[in-house]
């Protein structure tokens, strides 16, 4: 049996694992990154419905979601239910949209993901 005393300072946004066999994980940075992956996809969305706004239908109510959901997910604790909703509102809004309804696709993947909804 081991014994182990640690004596630290404050820790913030760190990881730290005693022991044989331990390991540190970062979940807040793993969150951030989970969240930047969507906010990349989602931008790339948001991109595609202000170039091609004679192309697809609802487009403006589309665009606001979208910067709905985007502001949603850069705040500190997005709100999960909000998340679903806003991207449910968004994939039925473009399923008929080929190109951009690929790119939904991985942004839901990667919600239930992190969001484990």
């Amino acid at each position: 049996m081991s014994r182990y005393e640690v004596k630290t300072g404050p820790i913030t946004d760190s990881a730290i694992a005693v022991g044989s066999g331990s390991k540190a994980v970062n979940k807040k940075r793993e969150h951030k990154e989970s969240i930047r992956d969507i906010i990349v996809r989602l931008d790339e969305v948001i991109r595609t419905l202000e170039e091609n706004r004679e192309e697809i239908p609802h487009r403006k109510a589309l665009r606001k979601d979208s910067l709905k959901l985007r502001g949603e997910l850069s705040r500190d604790d997005p709100d999960p239910g909000r998340v679903r909703k806003l991207i449910d509102r968004i994939a039925v809004g473009l399923s008929s949209v080929d190109a951009l309804a690929d790119v939904v696709t991985k942004i839901q993947a990667l919600a239930v993901s992190h969001f484990r909804f």
